[in-house]
Formats: structure tokens, sequence, C-alpha cells
């Protein structure tokens, strides 16, 4: 796999460099944001530097003033966190500037390509080498921490598993930041990136990137333009890899995982899990919305506000059937995946806002930029990824990448 690096101006080069390295940067807290969410916000600013105006997408514009609406009616009614309203709120503005600034045309599409190649060969070996200490020496491996951190942040990096992370916290979050680029090597028919990293996504173990990969590897087979040959290998690489999957000792734990996602759904009407990766998958999948349908009406319609439903829970007094399982104190009471989380911490106006947004997106977009918000909805289901690392680094993709046609709203810029 060559890699040749155009080029290009210093702000180009560094508009290039940051939007790999944000994939990293992004899970590091500064303040109330991140250091990735920053280094982005000053590169948009830099390139929009002589600029007669800003272009912003209006799509965004509408549904970011749904949510700091239905957030102010939160805080009024729930007593919600004002710093998380603030917080979340500032996260979407910025992303929106980022976003708008970067689908401009600043930054030329190959030559990014080639950067974000490079920099996923990178953190994919790291993968493989924590797996080889891993498969070969027996010993558990922990999240490579590049930047200081507070304690209770820190915490996120100082586990040690049998699963390989990388540069990343967890195995999950290599996942999902390299499937935007497993989709844009898919469709570049780069397949020997593609195999490389779909191999990596293995070895991490995640059941979600596993899924996800899979779907893409069965898309390429079915819709893609590719000769006879490349799909009948193509078929060869997928067989095999059900192969390895189910035999090699190694992805033992991966596999208890996968099996999980289905046994999660069924084993909760017994109030048993059926292991700790089936409790997992039921905390991931179903017990957001079965929260959600068990809320009393007017948090249903107005949201309990972001980061508040703990806080919610203790006020009010409710419980839920959950609670047989979770206590109401658990560190896990509030984790939800994205897409019951919106509908509880946000309620159905912005539910309805942001479902209006992703719609849009995809009837406006090409048929990568379709793929990669797929991508996003699909995970959206089984993590948390509303406005977090995950999503802002996958959205900056889509939005470079989609070719989206969106309507833009200008705002003058004084110099």
């Amino acid at each position: 796999m060559k890699i040749k690096l155009s080029n290009h101006s210093p702000i180009q080069s560094f508009a290039l460099l940051s939007i790999p390295l944000s994939c990293v940067l992004l899970q590091y807290k500064a303040a109330m944001s991140t250091y990735g969410l920053i280094l982005l916000t000053l590169v948009a600013l830099m390139l929009s530097i002589g600029a007669k105006f800003f272009s912003a997408d209006m799509d965004f514009v509408k549904m970011l003033a749904v949510f700091a609406v239905q957030q102010l009616v939160a805080y009024i009614l729930f007593k919600s966190n004002f710093t998380a309203i603030i917080n979340i709120l500032l996260t979407m503005f910025l992303t929106g500037v980022i976003v708008s600034v970067f689908s401009e045309g600043y930054i030329e599409r190959e030559s990014l390509y080639r950067y974000l190649k490079a920099f996923s060969i990178i953190v994919t070996a790291v993968i493989y080498l924590q797996a080889v200490m891993i498969v070969v020496f027996q010993r558990t491996v922990s999240p490579i921490m590049l930047l200081p951190q507070s304690a209770a942040d820190a915490a996120n990096w100082s586990r040690n598993a049998y699963r390989p992370s990388g540069f990343f916290s967890e195995p999950q979050t290599y996942c999902s930041m390299i499937l935007p680029i497993c989709v844009l090597a898919a469709y570049k028919k780069d397949f020997k990136l593609l195999v490389y990293l779909s191999l990596g996504i293995l070895l991490a173990g995640s059941s979600l990137g596993i899924i996800m990969v899979a779907l893409l590897w069965a898309t390429i087979l079915f819709t893609s333009s590719t000769n006879k040959n490349t799909k009948i290998g193509i078929v060869a690489l997928i067989l095999l890899g059900i192969v390895i999957f189910l035999t090699v000792p190694a992805l033992k734990v991966p596999r208890e995982k996968l099996y999980s996602v289905f046994s999660g759904f069924f084993a909760y009407s017994s109030g048993q899990m059926v292991d700790q990766y089936s409790y997992s998958s039921y905390l991931r999948l179903v017990k957001g919305w079965i929260t959600y349908f068990e809320e009393p009406f007017l948090p249903q319609i107005v949201g309990v506000g972001f980061n508040n439903f703990a806080n919610f829970m203790r006020n009010s007094g409710l419980t839920f059937s959950w609670n047989q399982i979770w206590s109401s104190s658990a560190s896990s009471v509030a984790y939800f995946s994205s897409a019951s989380g919106i509908f509880l911490e946000g309620g159905i106006f912005s539910a309805a806002a942001y479902i209006i947004y992703m719609v849009k997106n995809w009837k406006r977009s090409n048929s990568l930029g379709k793929t990669l918000l797929l991508m996003i909805i699909l995970q959206s289901f089984a993590t948390q990824m509303f406005f977090n690392s995950l999503f802002i680094f996958n959205i900056l993709i889509f939005y470079i990448y989609g070719d989206k046609k969106f309507k833009r709203i200008n705002f003058i810029v004084q110099h």
C-alpha cells in the first residue's frame, strides 16, 4: 500500500492533517470541549480568513434552534443541568461551523483520503501489535493515553483487557472511527486497505464494528460494479473471515459479544441475562426504548434534558421495570443508545428535528454520502454517538465526501 501525500500550502496541509488527528484528539476533554473539537474549530477559522460571508447549512441551523428551545423548556420543568445544556449546544454550534466550512471546497478529497489512509494504517498497526501481545504472550493490554486527563476521565484509559484498542479509549471507539475510512476504501476499490482495516476491527472484538463492516462487505458484493473475479475473491474472503471468527480461540470474546446482541433482546422477559455480554447488549439496545415508553406523558413530549436522566429519576421518584437489574444509583442508569436517548433527553420535537435533518441529508447526498450516513444511523441504535466524538468525526467525513446539496444561510462577515 503506497501512500503519497500531495504538496499543499501550509494552511491546506494543516487542515488535511487536522482531520485524521481529530479522530484521536476528539476523545480528550479540554474544559467544556475536547482538544479535537478545538483543533477543528481553529482550522475552520483559519480557512475562513478573508471570506466575505460565512455560509451555514440551513437544515443544521433549524435543528440547533429546536434543540435550544427544547433544552430551555427542560431546564425550567425538570431542573436539568444548565452546564450540560450549554455544553451540548456549544458542541452542536461548533460542529455546525466546522462541517459548513469544511464542505465549502477547501479540502481536496484525494489528498485527504491519502492522509486518512496513512493514519488508519498506523493506528491499526497498533491494534495488530496489541493483538499479538494478547494471543502470543497471553497478556492484557490497555488503551494508550497520549494526553493528560483528569482522574475521572483517565479512568476510561486505565482498563486492562484481552481486547486491543490502541490509541482509543475502547475497542468500539476504534471501530466507529475507522468505519468511515473503510467506506471510503470500499468506494475507491482500495481492497487491500479494506481487508487490513476489517481484520483490525475483527481483532478489536467490537460486535457493533464487526456487524457494520460485514454489512459493508455485503454491500460491495451485491451492489457494486466490481468485476466477477473480484466478487469471487470477496466471497472467498468473507467465508475465510467467518471460519476464522468461529474457530480461532483468540476471538472467543468477540464471538460471545456478537451472540449476545441477539440474546440480549429476549433474555430480559425473565429478568435474567444469559451472560455479561447479553447484559451489555440489553443496556445498549433495549433499555432506552423501554424507559421512554414507561415515562409519563410530559417528559415523553418535552424530554428531560441532556445528561439529566439520573437527576430526573431522583427528583421524580420514578422507577422502571429494569430497576430489578439496575438500581437508581447505578452508574449505568443513564446509559442509552443515541436513537432512544434523543427521545428521552430531547423529547419528541428534538427527535423529530434530528430525524428531519438526517432524512434531508440522505435525500441530498450521493451514494457514498448515503453509505456514510447509514453507518451513523445504524450505529446510533447500539451506542452513544449523539454529537460526541464519534458523531463529529463521522458527520465531518460525510459533509466532505457526500456532495450534499444543502440550502445555505449566509452570515455577512465584517472586515
